[in-house]
């Protein structure tokens, strides 16, 4: 059984995204309320470099009942049965040691499947120049997986400076249907 702040926590989460209800692992998925598998976040700030994209490393598990996720710079999650997923995430960058975000300086956040670009979860553009704005990239996509297919979530760094995810960035897979 889910620890009940947790799941207060997963609640309020999935209702700023727009899920309805969280069920306790083992629910039936296809019943119309997503089956959360995956939650987990960084527990350090990320650089990535210039014009790079990496694989976010969720190296703190909150929850992953099947024991699905690989940390590390390979980061995935083994994906248990064929189905349909919500990939979420959410994070924040800034612009390290006072090197300015430039005008159409970009940051993207995607998802891949099995080492391959699958969809972009969030994409925004730097309008101004300044060291000290924030970009955020959150959002969440649903995708059609077989079973052990791997998820990842990666970072493209569209800008001619190294660029940091800040922490605690999160992810969150559910299955759908």
């Amino acid at each position: 059984m889910l620890d009940p702040d947790l799941m207060r926590k997963l609640k309020r989460f999935n209702r700023r995204i727009g899920r309805a209800e969280v069920k306790p692992p083992g629910s039936a998925a296809g019943s119309g309320v997503a089956a959360l598998l995956v939650k987990a976040h960084t527990s350090a700030d990320q650089s990535v470099a210039a014009s790079t994209e990496d694989v976010i490393d969720f190296d703190t598990v909150d929850y992953d009942p099947g024991g699905d996720v690989t940390t590390g710079a390979a980061w995935h999650y083994t994906v248990p049965v064929t189905g349909w997923y919500a990939v979420g995430c959410e994070s924040g960058l800034v612009s390290p040691n006072g090197v300015d975000w430039v005008v159409l300086d970009t940051a993207e956040i995607d998802v891949f499947v099995n080492g391959s670009f699958v969809q972009i979860i969030d994409y925004t553009t730097a309008t101004i120049i300044d060291q000290g704005l924030l970009l955020s990239v959150n959002g969440q996509v649903i995708i059609s997986v077989a079973a052990t297919d791997t998820i990842d979530v990666r970072y493209a760094n569209g800008s001619a400076s190294t660029r940091t995810l800040l922490t605690p960035t999160y992810i969150s897979i559910e299955r759908v249907a």
